[in-house]
């Protein structure tokens, strides 16, 4: 028959208990494997069921199922009413807590209250029937065996794990901390020369941009159509026929003629001029647009590069070793594992300068091939 333990101390235990009159919060009595008395006068019904929260003033609080049982002077009995085996388990936490303590320690002075605790009484009289010589272990060898058992296996895992293990621990930590430091110093330095490289290319695109907007557009610059070209032939030569069929060139023919060529060029002046400024427009707002482009990929670069860094400098205050980064050159060379990535950042900068050429020089030689200027004089 399993004996019946007893918490050691009921007054550091409370209770709270949800009945119809509301929620009641008592002191206990008594604590034990089968049944806990509380201090109060309630009353409640056979049939009565509850869920009781047990808790330690120094310890843990438990949820149990309960039973009314009894009530009487020294209060009412609850008697406990398992639901799950996991209460059975809290219980005894509940009447271990007095030798844990809140934060789970053993208390050394009561290993021997705690041994008591746990140990059956048992008449002698009952030994004696049964056996005739028993060996005796007083508590104070008990608490030597224990304290010598604990200190061989503490001595022998801090000497088998200083022995088999601590090197090799440490050695592995350093190496991963090194490739990860000579991977984030590999970051940095294509980042800073990432960085290099969009500096020199906002600079030059900046450096277009304001020249673009220095430019004047040309009066004198223009060129004619085929239209207009048609247009001009055919009104020169309504006005040389009518002056063939005089004879001779009257001033009226002259002034016609003048005033034909200065309409024509006027107009094809004016045209010219708004061709040029919508191209010059044109020109200014694809490098504006690319000057915006290759400022956010700076900004992007630097903050990336200066994350990269901050990284690497917590990893070197974190694990307190300095190495050195010489070691860490960028490059080109077949075994550089970013070789793909400067490849490829390298062809896109001399594809988008190839590209920004041409087009500066595809706008200035627009239309040469049919240009000319003139200027003409009134007598």
């Amino acid at each position: 028959m399993e004996s019946v333990r007893t918490a050691p101390n009921p007054e550091h235990y409370t209770c709270v208990i949800e009945i119809p009159a509301g929620i009641i919060r008592t002191s206990v009595s008594r604590l034990d494997t089968t049944e806990i008395l509380l201090d109060t006068r309630v009353r409640l019904k056979t049939t009565d069921r509850f869920e009781v929260v047990v808790e330690h003033r120094d310890g843990p609080s438990e949820v149990i199922h309960a039973r009314f049982h009894s009530s009487g002077e020294a209060g009412v009995v609850l008697r406990w009413d398992f639901q799950h085996p996991r209460e059975m388990i809290s219980l005894d936490r509940l009447l271990d807590a007095p030798f844990r303590g809140t934060k789970g320690r053993k208390l050394a002075g009561e290993l021997e209250e705690a041994l008591k605790h746990r140990s059956l009484l048992v008449r002698t009289s009952a030994i004696a029937a049964r056996r005739d010589s028993v060996r005796v272990l007083s508590l104070s060898v008990v608490k030597d065996l224990i304290q010598e058992a604990l200190d061989e296996a503490i001595e022998s895992s801090v000497r088998q794990f200083d022995r088999e293990e601590r090197e090799q621990l440490l050695r592995e930590s350093e190496s991963q901390f090194r490739d990860r430091l000579a991977g984030y110093e590999e970051d940095r330095e294509n980042l800073n020369a990432h960085i290099e490289g969009l500096k020199q290319r906002v600079v030059r695109a900046q450096q277009l941009l304001e020249e673009e907007r220095k430019t004047a557009v040309g009066v004198d610059r223009f060129s004619l159509s085929e239209k207009t070209v048609i247009e001009l032939e055919h009104r020169l030569s309504t006005i040389l026929d009518a002056a063939t069929l005089k004879g001779q060139v009257s001033a009226e023919s002259e002034q016609a003629l003048r005033r034909t060529l200065e309409d024509v060029l006027d107009r094809e002046r004016e045209r010219v001029r708004d061709l040029e400024s919508q191209a010059h427009n044109d020109r200014i707002g694809v490098l504006d647009k690319k000057v915006g482009r290759l400022s956010r990929s700076l900004d992007e670069a630097r903050q990336e590069r200066d994350r990269a860094q901050s990284f690497a400098r917590k990893l070197e205050v974190s694990s307190g070793a300095r190495f050195s980064r010489q070691g860490f050159e960028p490059g080109l060379s077949l075994s550089d594992p970013n070789r793909v990535v400067k490849l490829r950042l390298l062809t896109d900068l001399v594809d988008e300068n190839r590209q920004l050429r041409e087009q500066l020089v595809n706008s200035d030689g627009e239309g040469q091939s049919g240009a000319f200027s003139r200027k003409t004089k009134h007598n």
